[in-house]
């Protein structure tokens, strides 16, 4: 993996991490001056069906979630530093003890797992705090725990099975492997709209 992690290669990931993050933390601020202009009353196209009232609430809503999602984005753009350009990724890699297509797929849902476990206070804090404050909070702790959950075991036994079979046609079908793995990923979204109405939909909406 070191050929991965070369000057150039670091370079420009810093690069894009910077002006893709300064780029959304710009149109945020955008945003914001729009909701500012109109926080008082809805614009004329509006105004028939939505009150002062309904509408001063939504954007004070929209407002506060935008002004968390810039420290996000800030979060976000720190792990993204120190996954690749910091070698976060590389170390993880190498720590693992495993060999050959189970350390690849390990080391994937490793990275996916700390990835969720980081993103979990953002989360709580978005359902039980800013969506609690503005009356939008339909969630409690336990049905939030089971739905995360539901969510891992639900991502564990459909994603890893997908990512063997990607991996196994990477390392058997050479430079073809790229085609095998669109026909498969394009039969696999085929079948997870046949089986979320039947199986994942009700898991969450009981």
């Amino acid at each position: 993996m070191s050929n991965l992690y070369s000057y150039y290669t670091q370079v420009i990931f810093l690069v894009f991490i910077i002006v893709n993050h300064l780029t959304k933390i710009y149109l945020t601020r955008r945003q914001l001056e729009i909701y500012k202009t109109h926080a008082l009353t809805p614009p004329p196209e509006f105004s028939s069906f939505l009150t002062d009232s309904d509408h001063q609430k939504a954007i004070h809503y929209s407002t506060a979630k935008l002004k968390v999602g810039q420290f996000h984005l800030i979060y976000d753009a720190v792990l993204l530093l120190y996954w690749f350009p910091m070698r976060g990724a590389e170390k993880l890699y190498l720590a693992l003890p495993m060999e050959g297509i189970h350390k690849e797929v390990f080391f994937l849902i490793s990275f996916m797992m700390i990835q969720f476990a980081l993103s979990l206070p953002w989360s709580i804090f978005s359902t039980f705090y800013l969506e609690e404050k503005f009356g939008f909070n339909k969630s409690t702790p336990k049905l939030y725990l089971i739905d995360r959950l539901k969510g891992l075991a639900l991502g564990g036994v459909i994603g890893i099975p997908l990512l063997y079979a990607i991996l196994f046609l990477f390392t058997s079908l050479g430079n073809w492997w790229w085609l095998a793995s669109f026909a498969l990923l394009t039969l696999f979204q085929f079948f997870l709209l046949w089986l979320y109405p039947i199986v994942i939909a009700p898991l969450f909406n009981k």
